[in-house]
């Protein structure tokens, strides 16, 4: 799936988020795809930084795109998604922030953990801005700075902004790494069963493998092997 350009119409536009909604559903949630939103999302392209800023507050002053959910009882009663435009004229967030509300609909209620939440929707992002995170990464693996994934998987907040990078990085390195070993299919179904009985137990009932320590030093063995091969040819 692409980014949408600035310049359509608002009909094509709502067309090109329907065809993201049903493509993220059907990667990331399979059976449990949900037939059309009720309530409908609304989605709000500013072509200024500062009606984009004004419109989400906090966070505005660098993202370029923003969703929000409401719930009541366990039900999602509303959806919006705030997009800039970019210097090229481009939409270019609006895939990550429709996995957000993808995602959600497995949730009623809650909130997926973050690292799962941001994993997958990076996984939306751009090439050019998915090369950039692996970048973060390799910096983070070089320095010593990265997490271990027992932190990471229990981070219940957005770290500070001199760790941000490297979250995001990892998260969507090992959500990659997971979406690798079981499909994309096991994926939230895995997520959903470590809040009921933790990661351990969720993490030999989906992928076998037995616990946290395990899923790092696999991980991180996979990291050094790509490092070591370097880029392809």
């Amino acid at each position: 799936m692409k980014s949408s350009a600035v310049g359509c119409d608002a009909c094509t536009l709502a067309q090109c988020c329907e065809s993201w909604r049903q493509h993220l559903c059907a990667r990331w949630l399979g059976d449990e795809t949900p037939s059309a939103w009720k309530p409908r999302c609304i989605v709000i392209v500013h072509a200024r930084r500062e009606s984009y800023r004004a419109a989400i507050g906090r966070g505005g002053e660098q993202s370029f795109g923003s969703s929000w959910i409401d719930f009541q009882s366990g039900q999602i009663t509303a959806r919006r998604i705030d997009l800039l435009v970019d210097s090229r004229g481009v939409i270019s967030a609006l895939g990550h922030e429709l996995t957000h509300l993808v995602i959600a609909d497995a949730f009623p209620g809650v909130q997926p953990p973050i690292w799962a939440n941001e994993g997958v929707a990076l996984l939306a992002d751009s090439s050019e801005k998915q090369q950039l995170h692996l970048r973060d990464l390799d910096q983070s693996l070089r320095l010593q700075t990265a997490y271990h994934s027992a932190e990471l998987l229990q981070t219940a907040n957005y770290p500070r902004p001199d760790r941000l990078a490297v979250f995001y990085a990892q998260s969507a390195a090992l959500t990659t790494f997971l979406v690798d070993l079981g499909g994309a299919e096991k994926f939230v179904p895995f997520v959903k069963r470590s809040n009921e009985v933790g990661y351990d137990q969720a993490l030999a009932d989906t992928y076998g493998i037995h616990d946290v320590a395990e899923l790092h030093r696999r991980w991180r063995a996979g990291t050094q092997r790509s490092q070591l091969a370097g880029p392809e040819r």
